[in-house]
């Protein structure tokens, strides 16, 4: 008897540009984060999801020492919902920055897992919810 698994689209994240992730549970908290990996060869990746409500999207990055990363979350056009992401990104050493934008862009001093977390800004619009992409940079 075959099995068949089907995602939901609160579960589906679509990643694009090399991007290889196996998420198994919803990332709607720090203890299920995604972790992202660059495919053999690449430096970047995008990766899709869905915010809704007051929801944060939670993703881990490890990077080595002396690298530059660079992370943009931007609305997904596809779907127009106007959605402003914003990111919250607290490096290895565990001292976040206090810095809520849809941007990041830092040297990296340690080797470890970076925490990414992917939210609705409230402010910039009247959407709570929709979609958004994630790009990140490292080289």
């Amino acid at each position: 008897m075959n099995k068949q698994i089907f995602i939901g689209t609160a579960l589906a994240c679509s990643l694009v540009a090399g991007a290889v992730a196996a998420p198994k549970a919803d990332n709607i908290s720090v203890r299920h984060a995604w972790a992202l990996h660059f495919a053999r060869g690449a430096n970047t990746l995008s990766v899709r999801g869905n915010i809704n409500g007051s929801q944060r999207r939670f993703y881990t990055l490890k990077m080595n020492a002396g690298q530059h990363l660079k992370i943009r979350a931007e609305s997904d056009e596809k779907t127009k919902s106007g959605l402003v992401p914003l990111i919250l990104v607290t490096p290895p050493c565990g001292k976040y920055n206090g810095d809520k934008t849809s941007t990041y862009s830092e040297d990296s001093s340690r080797q470890g897992n970076y925490r990414i977390e992917v939210a609705a800004n409230q402010m910039a619009s009247r959407a709570n919810h929709g979609a958004f992409v994630l790009h990140v940079q490292a080289y």
